[in-house]
């Protein structure tokens, strides 16, 4: 009696998957099913089933993923595989029967041709059985080696994953970083262009055009401050922001800081004031602590009412300095505490345009400098943003 060639089913649709076996289980197959790709995998390994169905789109690990990794494993890379998907995925998806043939199946089908299934893996059984005479046939792997497959088979594919999505990351870094440059200058010469109008260089300037050219200018410096961010996140994230240190006296930043935000916090009726202790030398990029201060001190008259104060405090602490900006604002949820500084973080209530990245430098910055930087606050009662730095 000739021996009864057993079908491996795999499909997330439960009905997918009985109309195909019903349609092998007629022929005269034995058939035994997988509802997604790790199902898959191991069914694969523990049934040696003669034939493999396989659907494209699952979930957990997807057709394509499966058939590679089967392919690629001596235990299974004899075993034929037949790739079926739906019209609506062929569609969805850039030349699927390319994609199959690709990751190394043994053929392609639409589920629409469901009919000519068994035709198709009669065919396909035939091309094999002059195959299965060059290798020894393998019997069913035992747990061990199955989950000892499985865990070669998946630490590959995470790899593969891993890497795809790094050089992914890598070139969208690279995207940002480069478009970002290209914005740099062309910036610079609308912000000229309106500076000249604004001087009245261009000629002579209506008390209402000057509203007008006003607005424009602080709509390109925002874009200007939008640009400046994504390219010190792509620089940083390529590991390529360069410091240049120097010594510099903080009581002097701290001051041309407090002249930088005058003018908001006045708008706002905020007493913005600063407690620094005299003498104290720092050994850094001096631009980029401004950076972070400057950060630190727009978020807090941002969040702060009208009516309200924030306090700069800078002493020695030790071998480090430690810098204080405290706010009388509405404070910050402690949910937000933990993710504040992550990127794209935007808080409740921010109605500012801006990229949500002016935090995730400020930390990263402060982190290239040796130094540390967090958040302490309580709803309704304000915050405190700490950052320390070694001297």
């Amino acid at each position: 009696m000739p021996q009864v060639s057993k079908i491996l089913v795999v499909d997330d649709s439960g009905l997918a998957r009985q109309m195909m076996g019903d349609e092998l289980l007629q022929a005269g197959f034995e058939v035994v099913y997988a509802k997604d790709g790790l199902e898959a995998i191991h069914s694969a390994f523990t049934q040696m089933p003669d034939l493999i169905v396989l659907d494209i789109n699952m979930p957990r690990i997807n057709g394509y993923q499966v058939c590679r990794l089967l392919k690629d494993h001596p235990g299974t890379s004899h075993i034929p595989i037949l790739i079926e998907t739906s019209k609506a995925a062929t569609q969805a998806v850039d030349d699927p029967r390319s994609w199959s043939f690709e990751t190394g199946a043994d053929a392609f089908m639409d589920k629409s041709e469901t009919s000519d299934i068994v035709g198709l893996v009669q065919k396909l059984l035939k091309k094999n059985l002059l195959a299965k005479a060059k290798y020894v046939p393998l019997s069913p792997m035992p747990d061990i080696e199955v989950m000892m497959a499985l865990s070669t088979l998946l630490d590959k594919q995470l790899y593969q994953d891993v890497t795809r999505l790094k050089n992914l990351s890598d070139k969208k870094s690279s995207f940002v970083a480069n478009v970002s440059h290209e914005l740099k200058s062309p910036m610079a010469v609308i912000k000229g262009s309106l500076q000249n109008m604004k001087l009245g260089l261009l000629g002579p300037v209506s008390e209402k055009q000057l509203k007008s050219i006003n607005l424009a200018i602080g709509t390109v410096d925002r874009l200007s401050r939008m640009i400046r961010d994504l390219l010190d996140v792509a620089k940083m994230e390529a590991g390529k922001l360069e410091l240049n240190k120097s010594v510099f006296d903080l009581e002097e930043l701290v001051s041309e800081l407090m002249e930088l935000y005058l003018p908001s916090s006045v708008e706002k009726k905020i007493n913005l004031s600063c407690q620094c202790e005299q003498g104290l030398n720092l050994t850094a990029d001096r631009d980029r602590i401004l950076q972070v201060l400057a950060n630190l001190v727009s978020n807090s008259i941002k969040f702060t009412p009208e009516g309200g104060a924030v306090i700069l405090q800078a002493c020695k602490k030790g071998s480090y300095l430690l810098i204080k900006i405290m706010d009388t604002g509405h404070g910050i949820d402690p949910e937000n505490i933990g993710s504040i500084f992550d990127k794209f973080k935007r808080l409740d209530g921010e109605k500012e345009e801006g990229t949500g990245l002016g935090l995730a430098i400020a930390r990263d910055l402060v982190a290239l400098h040796g130094g540390d930087i967090w958040v302490e606050s309580e709803l309704g009662k304000g915050a405190t943003f700490f950052v320390e730095l070694p001297l």
